[in-house]
């Protein structure tokens, strides 16, 4: 492959940038080359524009043509009712190599042959008439390769199995869908481990606390002792499995996205012969012994951080909200500038998404930054954030949402052009008089 050198000042280091057959690339040690659909020509400006001013279905995806990157599920509502969703982005046609692993470029055919323009299928106005979309794997035939990046599908699973039991749909519902707190994945984790822990030998604290896994209804409640129980021991478990072919470090890297190793860790309590070992009979009491281990070992964390009583565990003391100003790493800012809540239930799982990391558990880490409901027809959207709208943390406003979104609230604003009197709320800057 024939490169073509250019030497450039970057800051006060010398560098090295390299013209390839695919991407440039600065570099000080060794040549790497990286392909990326953002770098192919796009307007997402003009598409973002185009989304605003459509009209009918058909602007809405003639709109969407010229975006490429980040590919992105685009969800379509009308005032007659319509509905749709749109996958939208650029997608590279690969011939050879597994797409997640470094491929050598300077072999024609590992290069990408061509790429693809919004190839993806779209759903208009279906026949269970309701689309979701929770970041979850959408279709499993399709012809070319998207991602291996997908969340569970059990939040999914959970808002299509609500949106089913609706005939006449209000925003009262909408409301309290976006709350819900039960994992569909964690009733499938359940069903597995309950067998295996009902058979183990326990103490009598790690029975009470099967007592209380036994009796739950997979709702990851706040206030929930077994929901409690659950997560550590999910935590625990993917620990054993995962570190007993992986590294710390590895560990920890591969875990920083938290749907790899949720999606695997079931796959593995189904097969375990794929992870633990090829003859089944020994992966599966592999599969036992850690689950027990994992179990036991949950039960004395939380004997030490909560309570030696299983029924005053509760999930919120651990799976707590710390909002964080930059500032607030400074020790004199942070009563100011921090922010901290023990109510929040749910999981990565949950509709209510309540995603903690492996690396550090059991903070809150990715929840809904915003939550809104729209009735099309009305002139008025109802809205939420955790927070407030002010920056300023002397404002009344920093942080005036904050309790009102940990118990489900919204904000009632209005979109009419020319709103009721009720609603002319606002501040007014005047220049200074001379």
């Amino acid at each position: 492959m024939v490169l073509e050198h250019r030497h450039k000042c970057i800051g006060v280091s010398v560098c090295r940038a390299r013209k390839t057959v695919c991407k440039p690339t600065v570099e000080k040690t060794s040549a790497r080359s990286v392909a990326w659909t953002g770098f192919e020509p796009s307007d997402e400006i003009a598409s973002s524009i185009g989304i605003l001013k459509a009209r009918s279905w058909t602007q809405f995806r003639r709109a969407l043509q010229s975006w490429g990157a980040p590919a992105l599920n685009f969800t379509y509502a009308d005032i007659r009712g319509n509905i749709g969703v749109q996958p939208a982005g650029f997608v590279p046609v690969r011939d050879s190599g597994h797409p997640n692993l470094p491929r050598p470029g300077w072999i024609p055919g590992y290069r990408w042959q061509r790429v693809l323009v919004n190839p993806f299928p779209a759903v208009y106005n279906p026949a269970c008439q309701f689309v979701l979309s929770a970041n979850n794997k959408t279709s499993d035939s399709l012809r070319f390769f998207v991602s291996t990046l997908w969340e569970p599908s059990s939040r999914a699973e959970r808002i299509a199995e609500l949106l089913s039991l609706h005939r006449d749909y209000s925003p009262r519902d909408a409301q309290l869908e976006q709350l819900d707190q039960y994992s569909p994945y964690a009733r499938s984790i359940k069903t597995i481990v309950e067998p295996v822990l009902t058979q183990a030998a326990l103490d009598s604290i790690a029975k009470r606390a099967l007592l209380l896994f036994h009796r739950w209804n997979c709702y990851l409640h706040p206030n929930s002792a077994a929901a409690t129980a659950y997560s550590v021991f999910l935590e625990r478990l993917m620990h054993i499995v995962f570190r007993a072919h992986l590294h710390e470090d590895e560990y920890y890297r591969y875990s920083f996205v938290a749907s790899l190793p949720l999606r695997r860790i079931v796959d593995i309590l189904e097969a375990p012969t794929i992870w633990l070992d090829a003859d089944s009979t020994t992966a599966y009491r592999l599969r036992d012994r850690a689950i027990v281990q994992a179990w036991n070992e949950a039960v004395t964390f939380l004997e030490r951080q909560q309570s030696p009583v299983p029924e005053q565990w509760r999930w919120g003391q651990l799976h707590r909200l710390r909002l964080e100003h930059p500032l607030a790493r400074i020790p004199a800012y942070r009563t100011l500038l921090q922010r901290e809540l023990s109510t929040i239930g749910g999981d990565a799982t949950t509709i209510a998404n309540g995603l903690w990391r492996v690396h550090k558990p059991f903070n809150l880490a990715i929840g809904a930054s915003m939550r809104q409901v729209h009735r099309l027809r009305d002139t008025v959207v109802y809205s939420i954030v955790p927070g407030g709208v002010s920056g300023d943390p002397l404002s009344p406003h920093f942080a005036d949402q904050l309790t009102l979104w940990a118990n489900g609230g919204l904000i009632a604003i209005p979109t009419a052009p020319y709103p009721n009197a009720q609603w002319t709320i606002s501040v007014r800057l005047l220049p200074q008089s001379q």
